[in-house]
């Protein structure tokens, strides 16, 4: 081989390493992006699950809370009573 076909060679394979490279570059930037993007659903996702984790609690405070549940309403006059009523209705 003389000399100008191994300089030509040798630059050959310098243009496909150069665009090898680039291609990989490229690929490097999409990759970056995605894994950014992953990185920001993840976040959003881990507070939607801190948000819905905090209103279970707070959901379950207020019903374990005897104080925050409500009462049925207690009947003004007694069973007996009652009865007494009914039964002079019935008469």
């Amino acid at each position: 081989m003389k000399k100008d076909e191994i300089i030509e060679l040798l630059k050959e394979q310098i243009k496909g390493l150069r665009d090898d490279n680039n291609r990989l570059l490229d690929q490097i930037d999409a990759l970056i992006k995605e894994v950014s993007s992953l990185k920001e659903a993840l976040l959003q996702k881990g507070e939607s699950l801190s948000k819905q984790q905090r209103l279970t609690k707070g959901l379950a405070k207020l019903v374990s809370n005897t104080s925050e549940q409500q009462q049925a309403p207690q009947s003004a006059i007694s069973e007996e009573e009652r009865q007494k009523i009914e039964a002079e209705k019935a008469d």
